[in-house]
């Protein structure tokens, strides 16, 4: 074998490395940037449930507050649980969400933490359904 042959398959091996050291590169920098987009995605979409949540539990802290301040007229009160129920119900069905993790962008350790609010979520509607039903019944007639 002459010396020209064996530089010429020496350089087609080298070539060969480097076009498939590219390849790989290339794919594994293709899955990276897929999978932090993916993670950067999923993030903001917890982000925005998670927010969500914060702003219905606003307004449920808001028509506590205004019930709780007309706790002695009944057609007042009642309008202002109709709306607390209307936004318990709602915090209720996207903590399930979460918990449910039907799409997978929550984490077992995040629907575990939902359970729990969801548990406590379920305790606090319980106890304040009781005062309202206390206020119906007349033993709260002010704050």
């Amino acid at each position: 074998m002459s010396i020209r042959k064996k530089l010429q398959i020496g350089f087609t091996l080298i070539l060969a490395f480097v076009l498939i050291q590219a390849t790989v590169t290339f794919l594994s920098i293709a899955q990276s940037e897929r999978l932090v987009r993916q993670a950067i995605n999923n993030d903001y979409n917890a982000s925005v449930e998670i927010s969500r949540i914060g702003i219905e539990a606003q307004k449920l802290r808001r028509y506590e507050k205004e019930l709780l301040i007309y706790v002695g007229s009944p057609s007042a009160r009642d309008k202002y649980f109709a709306d607390w129920k209307s936004a318990h119900a709602q915090i209720k069905t996207m903590v399930d969400r979460i918990v449910d993790n039907r799409d997978g962008k929550w984490s077992p350790e995040d629907s575990a933490k939902a359970r729990e609010w969801r548990t406590s979520l379920d305790a606090y509607g319980d106890g304040f359904v009781r005062v309202v039903q206390a206020a119906g019944s007349g033993q709260i007639t002010s704050t």
